[in-house]
């Protein structure tokens, strides 16, 4: 008699509840709303998601990933890819064999891509890994992974490191990661060659807006046109990121307390992230959504994100009328924590106010409440509004929106 299958519909829950055998090594159970996805539940209580499916009348258990680091959402979607490669005649447990012996580091990463990097990482991550694979790994695309030694990349390392260092320290950790993941993952017997490749020592940069940049950038932003003029205010008085700001929703933006809440999903620590307005603030988003016409974002667009994307050449016409050396717009935010430091703001205070994380503040930060933080930046705020001289700063919000494309 065949042993019956425990079938029961999947949820975050319901995973957790199964209980561990004590009979037996491992269990499986599976899922009514993807049948083929399985769960193997270990004695140690390890929980563990596979696609389980017969090719050719032989059964073939392919593991997707170990939860709850894989979630349940994860799960199903790559137990879609699995099934569609299955669907087109493909075994993917020879693929991976295949991929095993043959690997190039186009394979490689094509493979992390395809069974990581997309299904767990943010876009602007993996985009960003594709963009230096394809720039600086062109001529290591056809090799297998097995010839690529330690010598190999110190010489990669050096030779792109002796222009921009921060790009060779992150092109380093992107193959260390490929290296890695190959190992876990696809059983490599490949020793990382990243390993002991020592990284160059990269100056945390530390440009800020003293009191006559910043006048001069009031008095371009006085005469810069709708949305430009907002936004880049919104940078500065706020702290926030930039693409955070490009993609803010009015849902997120509470007028009654002054508090912007950015999900996880957009946050850059995938934590919840709660910005406080300061009046200044509040005041050029009530002028914006008074002329908002409908539209879901702060700064609506015409692509297809539908919110303003890179403002690049705006910022570039800011920089060269307010008369800015090497001022980049992330020397916003940069701005905002230097002055709340002149006017006595702690680094724990500063540190919230900005949404920064670490692993020795963070049980510190869960404590802080906003009315420090806002007394902090609300103080910041005023003493750079000061230096404006009488420079009008926020206007109604609409002149220069109907022209707005992707500037």
């Amino acid at each position: 008699m065949p042993k019956p299958v425990t079938r029961f519909n999947f949820t975050q829950a319901a995973i957790v509840a199964v209980k561990p055998p004590t009979k037996q090594e491992r269990v499986y159970v599976y899922d009514k709303h993807t049948p083929a996805l399985a769960l193997c539940v270990t004695r140690s209580g390890s929980r563990t998601f596979y696609v389980y499916r017969r090719i050719y009348g032989r059964p073939v258990r392919v593991r997707l990933g170990r939860f709850p680091e894989m979630t349940l959402d994860q799960a199903r979607k790559q137990a879609a890819v699995v099934l569609a490669e299955i669907a087109r005649g493909n075994d993917p447990q020879e693929q991976k064999r295949a991929l095993r012996r043959q690997c190039t580091l186009r394979e490689l990463f094509e493979y992390y891509l395809k069974t990581h990097a997309k299904i767990h990482c943010r876009a602007k991550s993996w985009r960003e890994d594709q963009r230096l694979f394809n720039k600086h790994l062109a001529v290591w695309h056809a090799r297998r992974i097995s010839t690529i030694t330690t010598a190999d990349i110190v010489v990669l390392h050096g030779r792109i490191g002796k222009k921009t260092p921060s790009q060779a320290n992150r092109l380093l950790t992107l193959l260390s990661k490929l290296f890695n993941y190959g190992r876990r993952t696809l059983k490599t017997e490949k020793v990382n060659p990243c390993e002991g490749v020592r990284r160059f020592d990269e100056a945390p940069r530390e440009r800020f807006l003293n009191a006559d940049e910043l006048r001069g950038l009031f008095k371009t932003l006085a005469q810069e046109p709708e949305p430009f003029r907002s936004f880049f205010l919104l940078l500065l008085l706020t702290g926030a990121r930039k693409g955070n700001v490009q993609a803010m929703r009015w849902q997120d933006v509470d007028f009654d307390s002054q508090l912007w809440h950015i999900p996880n999903n957009q946050s850059k620590n995938r934590e919840p992230l709660t910005v406080v307005l300061s009046r200044e603030s509040a005041e050029i988003l009530r002028r914006r959504q008074a002329v908002s016409n409908g539209s879901e974002y702060v700064f609506p667009g015409y692509g297809k994100t539908e919110h303003l994307v890179e403002p690049k050449s705006a910022w570039a016409r800011v920089v060269k009328r307010a008369k800015l050396s090497n001022c980049r717009m992330h020397d916003l935010r940069r701005t905002l924590g230097s002055w709340q430091a002149a006017t006595g703001a702690s680094l724990l205070i500063i540190g919230k106010s900005l949404g920064h994380r670490s692993e020795n503040a963070t049980r510190i930060y869960a404590r802080l409440a906003t009315d420090p933080v806002r007394e902090s930046v609300e103080k910041a705020t005023k003493a750079m509004i000061a230096v404006a001289d009488g420079i009008t700063l926020i206007n109604d919000g609409a002149s220069g929106d109907a022209q707005y494309g992707q500037k």
